[in-house]
């Protein structure tokens, strides 16, 4: 006989394991076998209840917790009750055992003949009076035969703080402190004892720092604060009040349960607006998990098995978030995610797209119950979102900077990520320089312009370029809106753009009047008036070609869906320039009036031209500051 140290029970002689308390008799304590002897354990009490209630053989699925532990469960639990692993031919050697378990699995659907039944075997093995049982990590794998046949579904349990005490005296010898908190341990696996088998000492350290840097991809620790999130308004007070409750609900603080909250929810938004940084600032926020995946690139036919398995995945990591970006994918294949919601493993559903458009099967109770759009960021928006950045690498600018970087960034900068990437590269290009990061820094990192911009076109063409954005820039200086939101004007070359001139939205005048949409014409119309009166009719470029493109599609906007048209029609139609000739004439007429217009205010102001041009010649680039004190300048020099 060989006697257990552990627990004292007598064992046959040269037995390796304690059958009493499935410990190690011989060192190495922790082994697959002793960690499938620990789990195997508490199934076959599970399965003895059932057996008991039901009171006849039948087939059992045992749904295994842990990827690439099948086997070694399965041969575990047919040493606990005494099963065959394997189809016995003989009905002498089949006598000696009640049942079987089978875990091998052939093309994820049937099993294979050669060293398990097939169905009709399987159901006369549960008539001659055995019980059947297959373990798979994944159930829904099996013949749907199978499921349908089965009289019990048995799922591994998690490891609890009562088994984890119980592993560490069995596997380490070692008496855990009951008052210690090992919330943790429903997230451990078989590899987090394997990987510390040789430990010394006491080993509840080592184990969840194995178990922390597994995880450590799915935690969020890294992310952002909800705070830093100013651009997601709405969404962002939604995820303060919804991680509030995910904290009380894991503290027990609370009688909210997790069917309570809120199962799915949905960002609207461009690519670049930071949707992930808001899922993972949530994830941080709540205290949980998130897993990540995304399906616009994936076919229809694949989407739902992949969701699946990131589901599972999620499952054993709950409570959980399960991103998911779906671009333009097909979403019919997507509902079952949140049918699948459990108490006991909740996984809450937050999806990101980029257009506003879903199936109405998922905008319902218990499954997208919230929609949040993501506007593009405003000025002020901007400027908030600048503030905890800017600190962080201490760079003060005065209120008036921060109003100037803000705007010049309006249109440029569309996500909290972009503004830390122009900060950090600003803050890089001023160390070079051995100086602290100043406004120009960042509106250079905005821009992107180069550090070193020498002038690689001949003078006369950069001169040439200075002229039609100076056009652009005086047309906006001469009406009260553009000169408030002008913000910079460029003749570096870059791209496929030889400079520029650039403005932000007007936050405190959103819509736009009949006035406002033709001025907005003759802004874009600037460039070119300004060459024609630099150079004459026969020196006007190609360049002004997307400006002609971008007005034509203001005229068309203003005479088919504002009602500004000549006849005075109120309708409102998709234009097909190519078919109507009345409309292509209507809008020439107008795009052709506009244009004079501007050649003659540009005219009667050619000195403000001139001014905008020596300034940008000089130092290549001018900010919004500096123009509006050229054009200061200009007024008081025609008094």
């Amino acid at each position: 006989m060989s006697t257990c140290q552990l627990c004292g029970y007598e064992n046959r002689a040269g037995a390796a394991y304690c059958k009493n308390c499935k410990s190690a008799i011989a060192d190495p304590a922790v082994t697959k076998k002793t960690l499938a002897l620990h789990i195997a354990d508490e199934v076959a009490a599970s399965y003895k209840q059932h057996k008991v209630s039901i009171g006849k053989p039948g087939l059992y699925l045992i749904e295994s917790r842990f990827a690439n532990f099948d086997h070694e469960f399965a041969d575990a639990l047919a040493e606990l009750l005494n099963l065959s692993r394997k189809l016995l031919e003989s009905k002498s050697a089949q006598d000696k055992y009640p049942g079987y378990v089978f875990s091998e699995l052939l093309d994820k659907n049937e099993f294979d003949s050669k060293t398990a039944p097939d169905f009709d075997e399987i159901i006369g093995l549960v008539n001659q009076g055995k019980d059947v049982f297959i373990v798979q990590h994944d159930l829904e794998a099996i013949n749907s035969r199978y499921r349908d046949l089965a009289i019990g579904i048995i799922s591994i349990p998690r490891f609890t703080q009562a088994s984890l005490q119980k592993a560490c005296q069995i596997f380490f010898k070692h008496q855990v402190n009951q008052s210690e908190d090992l919330a943790w341990s429903r997230f451990l696996a078989p590899e987090d004892f394997l990987i510390n088998a040789k430990v010394k000492d006491a080993p509840l350290p080592h184990i969840h720092e194995s178990l922390s840097h597994r995880l450590a991809k799915y935690q969020c620790k890294d992310a952002r604060n909800l705070e830093e999130l100013y651009a997601f308004g709405e969404a962002r007070d939604w995820a303060f009040d919804w991680s509030k409750d995910v904290k009380e609900i894991l503290a027990g603080k609370t009688n909210l349960k997790w069917g309570d909250l809120e199962r799915g929810i949905l960002l609207v938004g461009k690519h670049g607006m930071g949707k992930l940084d808001f899922a993972k600032a949530v994830a941080k926020a709540s205290g949980i998990h998130l897993i990540e995946c995304s399906i616009e690139e994936l076919s229809s036919g694949d989407i739902k098995d992949y969701l699946k398995a990131r589901l599972k995945e999620a499952k054993t990591l709950s409570p959980a978030i399960l991103y998911v970006h779906t671009a333009v994918a097909d979403l019919d294949s997507t509902p079952f995610l949140f049918d699948s919601f459990d108490e006991d493993e909740p996984v809450f559903i937050l999806m990101a797209r980029n257009k506003n458009k879903v199936p109405d099967s998922l905008i319902r109770a218990k499954r997208i119950e919230r929609v949040f759009e993501i506007p593009y960021p405003t000025a002020r928006i901007l400027k908030e979102v600048y503030k905890p950045l800017l600190q962080a690498v201490n760079c003060e600018l005065t209120s008036a900077e921060l109003d100037q970087l803000a705007n010049s960034s309006q249109g440029y900068v569309g996500s909290l990520a972009r503004a830390e990437q122009i900060v950090r590269s600003a803050k890089r290009q001023a160390r070079r320089k051995n100086q602290s990061i100043t406004l120009m820094d960042l509106i250079d990192q905005i821009y992107e312009i180069p550090t070193n911009s020498a002038r690689t076109l001949p003078v006369d063409k950069i001169r040439d370029t200075a002229f039609h954005e100076a056009g652009h820039a005086a047309m906006m200086l001469l009406t009260n809106r553009g000169q408030k939101n002008i913000t910079y004007l460029s003749v570096v070359p870059k791209d496929d753009y030889l400079g520029f001139t650039s403005y932000c939205f007007d936050e405190d005048d959103p819509d736009e009047t009949q006035n406002n949409l033709l001025e907005t014409i003759r802004v874009k119309l600037g460039g070119r008036a300004a060459e024609e009166i630099h150079m004459g009719p026969d020196g006007i470029s190609t360049g002004p070609s997307s400006d002609l493109e971008s007005a034509t599609n203001v005229a068309a906007y203003m005479l088919t869906s504002c009602g500004f048209g000549p006849n005075g029609s109120l309708v409102s139609w998709e234009p097909d320039l190519s078919r109507n000739d009345e409309l292509r004439k209507q809008i020439d007429d107008l795009l052709k009036s506009q244009y004079k217009a501007t050649v003659d205010t540009l005219s009667q102001n050619w000195q403000l031209v001139e001014n905008l041009v020596a300034a940008v010649m000089k130092s290549e680039e001018i900010t919004g500051n500096e123009m509006r004190e050229i054009y200061q300048n200009f007024l008081s020099q025609k008094k």
